[in-house]
């Protein structure tokens, strides 16, 4: 339901310029039902009563609604707590016709918000007192033409105002009293009657058929007081109520009154709530079950009726008739009951029910220690409200369901053939437990001893965690070791010093003696040596103290440097190996690297300018051949001999044509002379 609004900031300044910090907008009376909706006026005839001895705030009463874009209308009238000189109209241009008001005098009014407005008071005030005498009745209201609403007191228009709609669309009209602007709530408000209150619509002034009680705040009030006044129907007449102090509160949206009599069903629970119409005077039957089941764990027991008006029943029946003699409202009572659901996987259990809300009740569980067999059992461990002891006492005041926890507890045996192996006992499922060994070693003679070699299930720690999540039997295994040494080579079967290696699981500082299990076949995983990890890929197996020889990837690597002729020469080398470290040296026609992890050198070697790459593995050497200064000599020589012998060809071989064409040319001469 909105929330009606009366005076603006605006106003409030302008009326009530004595109450400028109060905070409280409190309002209550009466708003029509949906049947009130889709309509284009609303009129009530409200009782003028004054003086109210207003000491903080003003008093209005008035009959007003949204309208379907949002604006909103209201007439009625006012009473000031301060005598003063007032604004009587004002529009959206400003505020005009200045009234001098009487405090404790009764005014009437009407205002105005259009759509979306933050306008301050838009409206009119009449004269001073002009809503009538002590005890008269006068009827406000308002409808629209258009889109234009007019503004009446008793059936005379005072003022009009363009809202951009000709109807209340969905929203309906509520009439109201309401203490504005005031920072007490004490204020003591005589009771003020409203009756009729009508819409119009079809052309017609129709009464509202149904009424409903609204006590609540204004738009903008502070809600940190109790809003203390009320509204009910006067004496049972239709479209007939009061409001003011002292008046009864009904919840937001009781009916107040409706055409005929009604009967009103009020219950908690068992959604039997109802209002309906019935004819004056009739019997009608009422019931409600015994038990209303809620939600699991929650039920209603009926107790019996209370009723209110003439005709009603008040007593233990669940089912009953009742003549409809006024209005009458009949209230199920309940009584809550709360199920107490005492259970245990194990053992048996006390307490369970259903009982009263606030039943104190004992409940227990018998026996606490239950097993399932020779390893496995259960421990009584407490309750699931925290209860530790097997019994105790509960308020029950909701649903309970109170179980009782067990630890499922699994034997844990550990033995070793020497001495007593720690961690043996009952554990909880799940709990993670050390079990370790009272003695790893037993010397037999200076070469020879036994050994923890691992436990049943597995482990070769001498101290294990276990997860306790089944029984455990687990027993310490141990064998022979002999002491051996291990002596390291190269390819060529010559002993080198590594610096570490690892052996099956076991990780050995280089170069010294171990001791390891007899007949039992070890990988050695890898030998570090000169930085460079590595695996040989061979297995050893230990029959009796001694020495064991293993050959490692390590092989020394030949360079060689020489000319065309074969005479070495001093080229420039700069070399990488697979640990990461780097050589630059000079060959002096042969270099020689001894010990080199895989045999591999990858670099480049130079010579005059002229650089070739080399890369090596696995004991590969190499041979390179440059251009020396001797080489370059022989090469020039070797040209220059072939240039003179072409050119000394070349001058015999004219030679030889002139003597042929000096012959030639002789015979001819002599041919001639002759003939």
């Amino acid at each position: 339901m909105n929330v009606f609004r009366l005076f603006t900031i605006a106003l409030i300044f302008y009326l009530f310029i004595g109450n400028l910090f109060a905070q409280y907008w409190f309002q209550f009376g009466a708003r029509g039902g949906n049947g009130a909706s889709q309509n284009n006026g609303a009129s009530v005839k409200i009782e003028t009563v004054t003086p109210q001895n207003l000491t903080s705030g003003s008093l209005g009463f008035w009959v007003g609604e949204i309208l379907s874009n949002g604006a909103f209308l209201q007439t009625g009238y006012v009473i000031e707590n301060q005598t003063g000189n007032y604004p009587s109209i004002c529009t959206e241009n400003g505020c005009s016709n200045y009234e001098m008001l009487k405090a404790g005098d009764a005014e009437w009014f009407y205002e105005y918000f259009p759509p979306n407005s933050n306008s301050g008071f838009l409206g009119g005030i009449g004269p001073d007192g002009s809503a009538g005498a002590n005890g008269t009745f006068h009827t406000y209201g308002f409808y629209s033409i258009g889109n234009t609403w007019y503004f009446t007191f008793d059936g005379k228009v005072i003022g009009s105002a363009d809202l951009g709609t000709s109807t209340s669309g969905a929203q309906v009209p509520a009439a109201l009293g309401e203490l504005a602007n005031t920072s007490t709530s004490s204020t003591y408000i005589k009771d003020v009657i409203f009756e009729n209150l009508s819409v119009y619509k079809y052309g017609l002034w129709l009464p509202v058929s149904a009424g409903y009680s609204y006590i609540g705040y204004g738009v903008g009030s502070e809600k940190g007081l109790r809003n203390p006044y009320g509204v009910k129907e006067v004496d049972n007449r239709i479209n007939y109520f009061e409001v003011g102090s002292g008046l009864p509160q009904p919840m937001n949206g009781t009916e107040l009154w409706s055409l005929g009599y009604y009967l009103k069903i009020k219950s908690k629970y068992g959604n039997i709530n109802q209002t309906s119409g019935y004819t004056a005077y009739s019997a009608v039957q009422i019931s409600a079950p015994r038990y209303i089941y809620i939600s699991p764990g929650i039920r209603a027991e009926f107790k019996g009726w209370t009723g209110y008006g003439i005709g009603s029943y008040t007593g233990p029946s669940n089912i009953t008739t009742i003549n409809l003699d006024s209005n009458i409202t009949e209230v199920a009572n309940w009584n809550i009951e709360y199920m107490l659901n005492v259970t245990s996987p194990f053992g048996n259990t006390t307490g369970s029910g259903w009982y009263s809300n606030g039943t104190i009740v004992h409940y227990s569980v018998r026996p606490l220690l239950i097993y399932k067999n020779r390893t496995t059992r259960y421990e009584f461990a407490g309750w699931s409200n925290g209860n530790l002891n097997a019994s105790g006492y509960i308020d029950v005041n909701r649903p309970i369901n109170l179980v009782a926890i067990w630890n499922k507890e699994y034997l844990v045996s550990a033995t070793t053939p020497f001495g007593n192996a720690t961690g043996s006992g009952w554990y909880r499922n799940n709990t993670i437990i050390v079990i370790s060994l009272p003695k790893e070693i037993i010397n037999q003679t200076a070469y020879e001893r036994l050994a923890f070699y691992q436990w049943s299930n597995g482990s070769n720690n001498e101290s294990i965690k276990v997860l306790v999540n089944k029984p455990i039997n687990i027993t310490a295994i141990y064998k022979k070791q002999y002491l051996v040494n291990i002596i390291w080579e190269n390819a060529y079967s010559q002993p080198i010093n590594v610096e570490e290696f690892e052996i099956g699981n076991s990780n050995f500082s280089a170069n010294r003696s171990v001791y390891l299990f007899a007949d039992e076949p070890y990988k050695i995983n890898y030998v570090l040596y000169k930085g460079v990890k590595i695996e040989p890929s061979s297995t050893i197996n230990i029959t009796s103290p001694g020495n064991i020889y293993v050959k490692l990837s390590v092989y020394n690597v030949s360079i060689s440097t020489k000319d065309i002729f074969g005479f070495p020469v001093n080229a420039y080398a700069i070399l990488s190996f697979s640990n990461g470290s780097s050589l630059q040296t000079y060959t002096n026609g042969h270099l020689e690297l001894s010990n080199v992890p895989y045999g591999y050198v990858n670099g480049s070697i130079s010579y005059l300018g002229i650089s070739q790459h080399i890369l090596l593995s696995g004991g590969a050497g190499a041979t390179l051949t440059f251009f020396s200064e001797l080489d370059i000599g022989a090469a020039l020589l070797v040209i220059l001999a072939i240039a003179i012998a072409y050119f000394v060809g070349m001058r015999m071989e004219k030679r030889r044509e002139a003597n042929k064409q000096y012959k030639q040319d002789k015979n001819q001469s002599q041919n001639m002379q002759k003939g």
